[in-house]
């Protein structure tokens, strides 16, 4: 599939809650599908999903480096976003790579987020979800950010 990112025709950009966890990007696909977005790229060593991103506020500022990065997800019968990765605990990779360089086979690893299972499944009544935790307010004019494609299988719901 396609890279999943800020423009995708399933996602939504939202703006952070300041200095708490909140999601910035979120995707539900359509209805009758399903999303499977699996724990390995085609690219790299190590497990996880890799995001290519740019994150700046609406001065044209990096996102500070102390920022985390995690995915959450949400069922219709969930109180609350549950956490399905590792909680990536800075954003330096980002912060001292192009998009470009994000995705070299020798950095790659280094901007991966590792789910907490093999894979993921979210139907078209379930959203994913990109949040951060950062002391700054991400600004999507000056953003962007992508999710590898390659971990990404799209399938009708049977």
């Amino acid at each position: 599939m396609q890279d999943l990112s800020n423009i995708h025709e399933y996602a939504t950009e939202r703006q952070n809650m300041v200095g708490a966890p909140s999601p910035i990007l979120e995707f539900s696909p359509d209805d009758g599908l399903f999303l499977e977005i699996l724990n390995r790229a085609a690219r790299g060593s190590a497990q996880g999903i890799p995001i290519y991103a740019d994150l700046q506020d609406a001065d044209g500022n990096q996102l500070p480096i102390g920022t985390s990065i995690r995915f959450e997800f949400e069922r219709p019968s969930d109180e609350q976003r549950n956490t399905v990765s590792e909680v990536k605990d800075n954003i330096q990779p980002f912060n001292n790579l192009t998009i470009q360089d994000q995705q070299d086979e020798e950095y790659v690893d280094a901007v991966k987020v590792p789910l907490l299972g093999e894979a993921l499944r979210v139907r078209d009544i379930d959203t994913f979800y990109v949040s951060i935790d950062s002391s700054a307010q991400i600004d999507w004019d000056n953003s962007q950010l992508y999710v590898e494609g390659s971990t990404v299988n799209e399938r009708p719901m049977n």
